[in-house]
């Protein structure tokens, strides 16, 4: 790869993350500081046995508003349309809905070292890394 195109690539490493990192701050609030509040399950996937790269969603109504939220395989097979399940919200954020038993910090932390990593490509093939002489 040419010089040009590890400093685009260290670029997209270190930008596009810091898009996730609001929403990941927002779901760590939630799951800090969120009440559990009940939703009814509106939609679930035909089939809950998928490749390993299909995501499964399945929809729920909060105050008479449908939101969709991603499931695993076991959750999935548990619950069925029409049941009342408790997810952790904070009603500031209309958008964010969380297991009781969902944790963030898995995200945090890739976010923060994919930006780490495309700081360290860019420093690493810029003028800057030139002068520093970075290995």
């Amino acid at each position: 790869m040419t010089k040009t195109g590890y400093l685009i690539a260290g670029l997209a490493f270190f930008i596009i993350p810091l898009f996730w990192l609001p929403r990941v701050f927002k779901e760590q609030l939630v799951e800090k500081k969120g009440e559990l509040v009940n939703v009814k399950i509106v939609e679930m996937p035909i089939n809950c046995i998928t490749g390993r790269r299909q995501k499964l969603y399945f929809s729920f109504e909060y105050k008479e508003v449908t939101h969709s939220k991603q499931l695993g395989i076991t959750l999935c097979e548990k619950y069925k349309i029409g049941d009342i399940i408790k997810l952790r919200h904070i009603d500031t954020l209309p958008d964010i809905f969380l297991f009781p038993q969902e944790s963030i910090i898995s995200d945090l932390i890739a976010s923060i070292l994919l930006s780490c990593f495309g700081l360290y490509v860019l420093i690493k093939y810029s003028a800057i890394g030139n002068r520093i002489k970075l290995k």
